[in-house]
């Protein structure tokens, strides 16, 4: 198990199908060394995940960045470092390498020690900062993401893909999907809190250092494993065939995968946005001191860790579509009102909105592989997270930049520092708005579907 390369298992039935075939599995009994592999290789994902959760909670790091970088020169007020140093990060692991190479897993040819150096890479991103920091050559940063991205994407394909093959072994996904959301969100809070205070007392470059050592320190265990042989997706039992090409067209053409597609653009461009300016935000808006606006930003991801695994505990197959459609809606409609909330308003009112639909977004993120699972195989999920990346990936490297330069845009324009993010929250609301009526159309398709399917029997 999880030695040398997966073995891919020829799918059964039609694409757009894939929760039905999830019975069988609950059926299959493990063994107690294939359980001991499993939550092995869950703790390692979390652990090689952790250049995803510090992209996630630099809100504090980002506005540090880049107040710093005006300090040194106004020509670096439109570069904005810390917004696009991670935009790079981002644009570079999330588009660039699915669309080149696809799965690095794949790539990689599930090897762990290879695997485990590409992960150890990531710490090259935080140390660039803090090297770019302190010699004043910000064309380090950029460097150093462009070097790390292969890592954020294993990061994020071991999560997504790997940790779920893991526990649909024998039908138990859902659970495995929900320690994972509650552990990452655990890192997202703990990660922006800690942002703020190394940003506060130690200073960017400092804070770089810190965290390159944190990244090497948590590379320990999946180094452990990979010397074992044990990092790695599971092996099922079966055939070891391809997907059929027909069927990876499908992928392509298929309407439900266009509309999961535009799902993943439209729901993580503007919240990722919103995380990474959190700190930007509440300074602009009321005017408070750097630190309070960062701890602000933690107390925002109190319920994003609960929710992002709780909700995809409780999204049992046939509640997966009903409870993100309420999620989106909720979500659209507050961040339609942060405007008018920012202006009549105290600031732990849109705390509170923030802390709901940040709750809102890790729901619908902790239960993206579980709407894979709605459409797709479990043995599927390798390809389809690779083609959909583009558009996840589009969100998270262009959301942030969005915000950012519409605030700067407005600000030229006149507009006051309260006002300045006001078209982003509108556009923002637009989007989930939309995401919200086209899960309601997709969920319709499939339902009606499979309606038809069980006539026919």
């Amino acid at each position: 198990m999880a030695q040398g390369e997966i073995w891919e298992v020829q799918p059964h039935g039609d694409v757009e199908g894939g929760a039905g075939s999830l019975a069988t599995a609950e059926e299959t009994k493990l063994s107690q060394t294939q359980k001991a592999l499993r939550w092995k290789n869950h703790v390692a994902s979390i652990c090689m995940y952790i250049i995803s959760a510090f992209s996630f909670g630099a809100s504090p790091l980002v506005d540090s960045m880049n107040s710093q970088a005006n300090e040194m020169s106004s020509a670096y007020h439109w570069l904005a470092p810390g917004i696009t140093t991670f935009a790079t990060l981002l644009a570079c692991s999330n588009i660039i390498i699915p669309l080149t190479v696809g799965s690095v897993l794949k790539l990689l040819k599930y090897k762990g020690m290879l695997i485990w150096l590409t992960s150890f890479s990531g710490a090259l991103f935080p140390l660039s900062i803090g090297i770019a920091s302190s010699t004043g050559q910000l064309w380090i940063a950029y460097l150093g993401a462009v070097l790390a991205s292969p890592a954020f994407f294993v990061g994020l394909e071991s999560s997504k893909v790997m940790v779920v093959q893991w526990w649909a072994l024998d039908g138990k996904q859902r659970q495995g999907v929900a320690l994972s959301g509650l552990m990452i969100g655990i890192m997202f809070l703990l990660m922006t809190l800690a942002l703020g205070y190394t940003c506060q007392y130690w200073g960017v470059a400092w804070t770089g250092y810190a965290m390159a050592i944190l990244f090497a320190t948590l590379s320990l265990w999946p180094l452990y494993l990979a010397l074992r042989g044990e990092l790695g997706p599971p092996q099922p039992v079966g055939a070891k065939v391809n997907m059929p090409s027909a069927k990876k067209e499908y992928f392509l053409w298929s309407f439900s995968f266009c509309q999961i597609c535009f799902h993943n653009l439209a729901t993580i461009l503007p919240s990722f946005g919103m995380k990474m300016l959190l700190t930007s935000i509440f300074q602009s808006s009321y005017d408070v001191p750097f630190l309070t606006s960062a701890n602000m930003s933690s107390l925002t991801l109190v319920l994003y860790a609960i929710a992002r695994g709780a909700c995809a505990y409780l999204a049992k197959p046939g509640v997966v579509f009903p409870m993100q459609i309420a999620m989106l809606l909720l979500t659209g409609a507050l961040y339609g009102s942060y405007a008018a909330i920012i202006q009549h308003l105290p600031i732990w009112c849109l705390v509170i909105a923030k802390t709901i639909t940040g709750g809102c977004f890790a729901a619908v993120m902790g239960m993206q592989s579980l709407t894979l699972l709605e459409v797709y195989e479990p043995e599927e999920l390798s390809e389809a997270f690779t083609r959909l990346q583009p558009f996840a990936g589009s969100g998270r490297a262009f959301g942030p930049v969005i915000g950012y330069y519409i605030n700067l845009v407005q600000k030229s324009r006149g507009v006051g520092d309260q006002s300045a993010y006001n078209l982003f929250f509108y556009l923002s609301a637009a989007l989930y708005l939309a995401a919200a009526a086209n899960m309601t159309m997709l969920h319709h398709r499939l339902s009606t579907r499979s309606e038809k399917a069980q006539a026919h029997e």
